[in-house]
């Protein structure tokens, strides 16, 4: 691109920032490696803004919380991500919140993994910032995905709570998503 003189897109940041982010996310990756990822992942943030003169979007910010949550960086996110979606006048989205707290199936791997949140919050024990996340999302209006479902159902168990549980559950039904809750209670009868 930059031997054809070819400006870069939000598509080609996006994809380089989820790059970092898939990065981030290896095991066995040193802390020290993840801040240098996480320090490329602020100057193409900064490149984007000032050499290709592209506005921030919701993708673009999305990016960025996975790069800080696959590093495990809940401070960085909370101090520096987080403050940008009102900077720029961005609202989270479905995607936000399932990054934030879902569970993704990713094209390229054939396991499913825990997204962002969720996982940055588990890592950390947080599970009471998930709960708060999905009253967040349904006080906004926002519908959850299926995945934001699961992390919810998973979390509500977790923290062995019948109330969130049969809130989870009361979700999936009332999304039309019942079919995958119904399944799992099924093969975990102690519930």
């Amino acid at each position: 691109m930059k031997s054809q003189k070819l400006p870069l897109t939000h598509y080609h940041y996006k994809g380089l920032l989820r790059t970092y982010a898939g990065a981030c996310n290896i095991p066995q990756l040193s802390q020290e490696t993840k801040n240098i990822y996480i320090k490329d992942a602020w100057k193409l943030f900064e490149q984007m803004q000032t050499v290709d003169k592209l506005p921030v979007n919701v993708h673009i910010l999305n990016s960025l919380v996975l790069v800080h949550t696959n590093a495990v960086e809940p401070k960085q996110l909370e101090d520096f991500v987080l403050p940008l979606y009102d900077k720029y006048g961005i609202q989270l989205d479905e995607n936000t919140y399932e990054f934030m707290m879902g569970k993704r199936k990713w094209p390229w791997r054939y396991k499913i993994i825990m997204c962002v949140w969720l996982e940055l919050y588990l890592k950390t024990r947080d599970l009471k910032k998930v709960i708060n996340l999905m009253e967040d999302l349904l006080q906004k209006g926002l519908t959850p995905t299926f995945n934001t479902l699961n992390a919810y159902l998973d979390t509500a168990i977790k923290l062995d709570s019948r109330e969130k549980i049969l809130h989870a559950l009361q979700l999936f039904k009332k999304t039309g998503k019942e079919l995958f809750a119904i399944c799992w209670v099924n093969l975990n009868p102690h519930l």
